[in-house]
Protein backbone atom coordinates (compact mmCIF):
# COMPACT_ATOMS: atom_id res chain seq x y z
CA UNK A 1 0.00 0.00 0.00
CA UNK A 2 1.61 3.52 -1.39
CA UNK A 3 0.91 5.92 1.92
CA UNK A 4 2.61 9.05 -0.08
CA UNK A 5 4.59 9.81 -3.22
CA UNK A 6 6.98 13.23 -3.71
CA UNK A 7 7.63 14.52 -6.64
CA UNK A 8 9.96 17.26 -7.38
CA UNK A 9 13.41 15.94 -8.43
CA UNK A 10 14.31 16.69 -11.96
CA UNK A 11 16.50 12.81 -12.29
CA UNK A 12 16.81 9.38 -10.58
CA UNK A 13 16.67 9.71 -6.78
CA UNK A 14 19.81 7.81 -5.56
CA UNK A 15 19.60 8.27 -1.58
CA UNK A 16 16.85 8.69 1.19
CA UNK A 17 16.68 8.45 4.50
CA UNK A 18 14.63 9.23 7.46
CA UNK A 19 15.09 11.48 9.98
CA UNK A 20 15.48 10.13 13.47
CA UNK A 21 11.57 11.25 14.47
CA UNK A 22 10.46 9.65 11.44
CA UNK A 23 9.41 13.12 10.57
CA UNK A 24 11.15 13.91 7.37
CA UNK A 25 12.41 11.86 4.97
CA UNK A 26 15.97 13.22 2.99
CA UNK A 27 16.46 12.83 -0.81
CA UNK A 28 19.45 13.10 -2.31
CA UNK A 29 19.25 13.21 -6.66
CA UNK A 30 21.51 13.27 -9.94
CA UNK A 31 19.85 16.51 -9.85
CA UNK A 32 22.37 17.70 -7.94
CA UNK A 33 20.38 18.63 -5.07
CA UNK A 34 18.59 17.06 -1.74
CA UNK A 35 15.47 17.62 -0.61
CA UNK A 36 13.69 17.59 2.59
CA UNK A 37 10.23 16.45 2.82
CA UNK A 38 7.23 16.19 5.57
CA UNK A 39 6.29 12.58 6.01
CA UNK A 40 2.27 13.30 6.78
CA UNK A 41 1.66 16.14 4.25
CA UNK A 42 4.37 15.11 1.40
CA UNK A 43 5.20 19.25 1.21
CA UNK A 44 8.62 19.61 0.60
CA UNK A 45 10.28 22.02 3.23
CA UNK A 46 13.52 22.81 1.74
CA UNK A 47 16.15 22.36 -1.16
CA UNK A 48 19.72 22.21 -0.69
CA UNK A 49 21.78 23.81 -3.84
CA UNK A 50 25.08 23.96 -4.78
CA UNK A 51 26.33 20.22 -4.90
CA UNK A 52 28.71 20.04 -7.89
CA UNK A 53 27.47 15.99 -8.56
CA UNK A 54 24.88 13.70 -8.08
CA UNK A 55 24.32 13.03 -4.67
CA UNK A 56 24.18 9.12 -4.17
CA UNK A 57 24.05 6.02 -1.47
CA UNK A 58 23.45 2.87 -2.92
CA UNK A 59 21.99 -0.38 -1.44
CA UNK A 60 21.54 -4.07 -2.57
CA UNK A 61 18.69 -5.22 -0.69
CA UNK A 62 15.41 -4.15 1.27
CA UNK A 63 16.07 -5.40 4.54
CA UNK A 64 14.68 -5.25 8.16
CA UNK A 65 16.68 -6.25 11.01
CA UNK A 66 19.16 -7.45 8.66
CA UNK A 67 17.01 -10.15 6.85
CA UNK A 68 16.42 -9.50 3.10
CA UNK A 69 12.47 -9.91 3.22
CA UNK A 70 10.31 -7.93 1.43
CA UNK A 71 9.28 -8.13 -1.47
CA UNK A 72 8.15 -5.03 -3.81
CA UNK A 73 5.43 -5.34 -7.06
CA UNK A 74 6.78 -4.36 -10.35
CA UNK A 75 5.72 -0.79 -9.88
CA UNK A 76 8.58 -0.36 -7.44
CA UNK A 77 11.52 -2.24 -8.28
CA UNK A 78 12.84 0.89 -10.49
CA UNK A 79 14.52 1.83 -6.97
CA UNK A 80 17.88 2.76 -6.53
CA UNK A 81 17.94 3.18 -2.84
CA UNK A 82 15.69 3.14 0.45
CA UNK A 83 15.29 3.94 3.90
CA UNK A 84 13.23 1.37 6.60
CA UNK A 85 11.41 2.86 9.54
CA UNK A 86 9.05 0.84 11.33
CA UNK A 87 6.89 -0.73 9.07
CA UNK A 88 7.49 1.77 6.83
CA UNK A 89 9.51 1.82 3.58
CA UNK A 90 10.66 5.18 1.58
CA UNK A 91 11.78 4.35 -1.75
CA UNK A 92 13.86 6.67 -4.12
CA UNK A 93 13.45 5.88 -8.06
CA UNK A 94 15.17 6.53 -11.41
CA UNK A 95 12.63 8.70 -12.71
CA UNK A 96 13.10 11.21 -9.75
CA UNK A 97 10.06 10.05 -7.75
CA UNK A 98 10.37 9.47 -3.98
CA UNK A 99 7.59 6.97 -2.50
CA UNK A 100 6.69 5.87 0.91
CA UNK A 101 5.02 2.19 1.19
CA UNK A 102 3.60 0.57 4.00
CA UNK A 103 4.73 -3.06 4.40
CA UNK A 104 3.61 -5.76 7.63
CA UNK A 105 5.34 -8.69 8.24
CA UNK A 106 4.50 -12.23 8.41
CA UNK A 107 4.96 -14.60 11.39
Amino acid sequence: MELQTFKGHSSWVKSVAFSPDGQTIASGSWDDTIKVWDTKTGVELQTLNGHSNPVTLSNAWVALGGENLIWLPVEYRDFDCYAVKDATLVLGHRNGRVSIVGFHTVG
